[in-house]
This record gives C-alpha cells, structure tokens and sequence, in this order.
C-alpha cells in the first residue's frame, strides 16, 4: 500500500490537470481583477521550491507573469507563517498588493496551496467563499478519483485469480 505522500502527490497532480480547474479560471478572472494564479504542493522548508511550482503555473495557464513575478520570498514567508492554516486566508505583501490563498486540504492533510497573486481590492468575500468552493469540489473529485484508482488496483487482482480459479473449475 502507498503511503499518503504518494497519495496526496497524486491528488496534488490530478487537481492541476483537471480541466475544470482551467474553466474555474476563466470564470473568475475577471471577477477577481485578473490575479496572477499559482499552485504549488506542500512546502518543505526551501523558498525554491515555491518559486519553481509558481513558474511551473505558466504551463497551466500559460500566463507570462508566472515565469517574472519579484515576490516569491514576501509569499513564501507569509506561506510560512501560516503553514497550520486550513482555511482560505487574504495577506499583503505591499501596500499595494492583496493576495489569496487556498490551502488545499484533503481529509485534515494539507496537500497544496492554490494562490492569487494581487487580487482586486475591495473584492466582496462571497466572491472569494464561491471560489474556494469550486475548488475544493474540484479537489474532492480528484481525491475520489485516487482512492476509487487505489481500490481498483486492490480489487483486480483478486477478481483476475478468482475469474480463473472460476475458469478451471
């Protein structure tokens, strides 16, 4: 059996591959002020690490910023800061600059984060509590989809020995 890293990679994985995930932000860009969007997976320790994940969201969305925003230490230290939170949260980097970010949750294990980088100010919180609804409807769905694939793996072999235990019969 796999343990949960294992697991919660491949949660991780199936959610930034999910084409609803695409949809979501089409839906919202505009609403949101045309943020900046990033995922990045659990952090451990290195600042690096988020700046490679957020520059790796340019091949999820293919927006250019991604690959130049100057503000990957202020988002990793607030990322730090707040590494217990399970709950959607706001943070500043500037006075200038409102960010979100959704720590991605399966179960009580953080498994991710998905942020936005300067959001539009003044933004009503309903608009942000929708969102972050969709997205955990989105990551709900590729946890579903791990364990049914995990359960699946479990089952087949058995079914395959019992089919031809079965057969020879």
């Amino acid at each position: 059996m796999k343990n949960s890293l294992a697991n919660d990679r491949e949660i991780f994985d199936c959610f930034v591959r999910h084409e609803s995930l695409r949809k979501l932000r089409v839906s919202f860009d505009f609403l949101l002020g045309h943020p900046l969007w990033w995922v990045s997976f659990k952090l451990n320790g290195n600042s690096k690490v988020l700046k490679n994940f957020i520059e790796s969201s340019y091949d999820i969305w293919r927006d250019p910023r991604a690959k130049q925003p100057r503000l990957y230490g202020k988002i990793y230290s607030a990322l730090r800061k707040r590494s217990r939170e399970t709950r959607p949260f706001l943070f500043n980097t500037s006075a200038d600059l409102v960010h979100f970010c959704l720590p991605l949750v399966v179960g009580k294990r953080p498994i991710g984060y998905l942020g936005l980088i300067g959001i539009k100010r003044g933004l009503r919180q309903e608009v942000l509590t929708l969102l972050a609804s969709n997205v955990y409807l989105i990551l709900e769905n590729c946890s579903k989809k791990e364990e049914l694939d995990r359960l699946s793996a479990t089952i087949r072999p058995r079914a395959i020995a019992l089919s031809t235990v079965h057969t020879v019969h």
